[in-house]
């Protein structure tokens, strides 16, 4: 009995950590959605995410969070189909406060909602999810 009961709450705590871990809404503005075109400069492919060097025509540089490589397997995205030198535009959140982020300097879009390219038409998306209830006060 003891190690069903041990079993069960390993599998609870681990829930809310990888729960806590996405919980794009503490570091995103997940009210504001910002929308970026520019040049794919590098992508990294590192689980559990995918990682967007994005610069524009004017040089600012953004780094891109994507979501889960699991979901983006389920979704028939493959590693390769985003490459440097790619010109896309990317719709996502803007962190609620840049400090808070590792490097304050770097400019970060996370929770993302759509990618596309369009010198052939790729595109991704996903339904942006509920309204956080503090979006109605804004």
């Amino acid at each position: 009995m003891m190690i069903h009961l041990a079993t069960a709450v390993c599998i609870c705590t681990g829930a809310v950590s990888v729960h806590a871990h996405h919980s794009y809404g503490m570091f995103f503005d997940l009210c504001t959605r910002v929308t970026i075109e520019g040049h794919v400069e590098n992508v990294q492919w590192k689980n559990p995410h995918v990682w967007i060097d994005l610069k524009t025509d004017e040089g600012t540089a953004y780094r891109v969070e994507w979501t889960s490589l699991q979901n983006l397997a389920a979704a028939g995205v493959v590693a390769g189909a985003l490459k440097a030198g790619d010109r896309v535009v990317v719709t996502g959140s803007p962190p609620r406060d840049p400090a808070l982020l590792p490097d304050p300097a770097v400019n970060v879009v996370s929770a993302l909602t759509q990618i596309r390219r369009g010198s052939d038409g790729w595109s991704w998306g996903r339904a942006p999810g509920p309204t956080p209830p503090e979006c109605a006060r804004k």
